[in-house]
């Protein structure tokens, strides 16, 4: 893997740390979709039974967390089918 550094190669902590980051990223974007589930499914649940209100505040949320979950992609490494 080509990264500035010694020569430029990233050295064995680089390449350990960028592979603990990205885990840790892929853990929290799959957290992350697993609450917009369950958000959304209450929310379906706030329609059927005539909250409006409250499925808008879930959408809100949901929102937020969908924000968030584009932010943490950007931290995921992308896997081409090359």
């Amino acid at each position: 893997r080509y990264i500035s550094g010694v020569c430029g190669y990233a050295s064995e902590m680089e390449q350990f740390q960028m592979h603990h980051v990205s885990a840790d990223a892929e853990d929290h974007a799959v957290g992350l979709e697993l609450q917009i589930v369950e958000l959304v499914e209450q929310q379906n649940r706030a329609v059927v039974q005539g909250h409006p209100e409250e499925a808008a505040a879930l959408q809100a949320e949901v929102e937020a967390l969908q924000a968030e979950l584009a932010k943490t992609a950007m931290h995921v490494p992308q896997f081409t089918d090359d």
